[in-house]
Parts: C-alpha cells; structure tokens; sequence
C-alpha cells in the first residue's frame, strides 16, 4: 500500500519512481491508472487475489534496445483488464499492456457490455500471458466483440518480447544446463 497513494491496493496509483524489486499486494490489487514502468529496472509483483487492470502498462525496451525493464504479474487468483483498456481503431498495434502477466485462475478480457453495432475496444499484449499456472483450472475468456470488424481483425493480439527475456533478473531466468553424452 505505501506504493500505491492515497487509494491502497483497492485503488492503486503506483508512484512514478518505483525502484526494482519484488512487491506483494496481500488481497485484491487494481491498478487504476495508465501507468509507465521506469526505464532499466526489473519488477516482479505478486498478487495474493485478484488483478484488475483498468489502464494501459507500458515496459521500456524493444529487442533493437534490449537495455529496457522486465515486469512480471504473478496472481494467485485471476486477471481482469477493464473494458477500456485497448482503442476502438481496430487495425492498431500499439500496445496496451506490456509484461508477464501470470495468473493462478483465469485471465478475462472485459467487454463493455454493449450489444452490436457498438464494437469493443480492440487489446494489444506485448510479452506473455498464462493462465492456469496453478494447474487447478483456468482459462483466457475473451468477452469482447468487434461487430462487423470481426471478420477483418481479431479483438485481442499478442506479440512477443524477446527483450523482456535477455533483461529479465537472474533469479527468474532458467539456469543454463550443457549436457554431453559420453560412450560407456
């Protein structure tokens, strides 16, 4: 809570210079702004609820500057992102979330609740989601409609970040194995 302002965990404002390390949010955590993670500095946030994501998370780095930050969601329960989380111009690829985003349960894109005509807001991921990490069941549920826009895009798109891979802390990173075969 002493990262989040005023809001607590129920309604996080994450501060401006975060410094890297390993953060718990005991209980639900929303974030509930557009938030940009500093530059060159590694993040793992654990979340003992759920995650609601109601604004966009941009992590610094492309693979052409692999000097950028690594971010990591790990949740024990499931990932919501907010019906206005995305762009209504569904050609875009700009990203609205960027980083690892693991959870225990299920990941759910939320709709608006509107019926078509009105479309939803197109999702743009760059890095990686899982679901069911705890192998106790879960699931994507994708609860957005693009109408008419659906057959010439899809509502959700992700691409990978192999920069968020080379950056990543040590301890999160497989260690290296060589094996070698040797005649009896």
């Amino acid at each position: 809570t002493t990262h989040c302002g005023a809001g607590g965990i129920a309604n996080c404002n994450l501060s401006a210079n975060l410094a890297s390390g390993v953060y718990e949010a005991n209980g639900n955590l929303t974030l509930s702004n557009n938030y940009a993670f500093p530059a060159n500095r590694d993040y793992v946030i654990l979340v003992t609820g759920n995650l609601y994501l109601n604004g966009t998370i941009d992590v610094p780095g492309t693979p052409d500057n692999p000097g950028g930050s690594t971010v990591l969601f790990s949740v024990q329960g499931n990932i919501y992102v907010g019906p206005n989380v995305g762009t209504s111009t569904i050609t875009s690829l700009t990203p609205h979330l960027e980083g690892w985003f693991s959870a225990d349960r299920n990941f759910y894109v939320q709709t608006a609740a509107n019926a078509c005509p009105t479309r939803d807001n197109r999702l743009n991921v760059e890095g990686a989601i899982i679901v069911n990490a705890s192998l106790k069941g879960g699931s994507f549920i994708n609860e957005r409609d693009l109408c008419s826009g659906n057959s010439n895009c899809p509502v959700f798109y992700v691409k990978e970040r192999p920069d968020f891979s080379l950056n990543a802390p040590r301890f999160i990173k497989n260690a290296p194995r060589i094996y070698k075969e040797v005649a009896p």
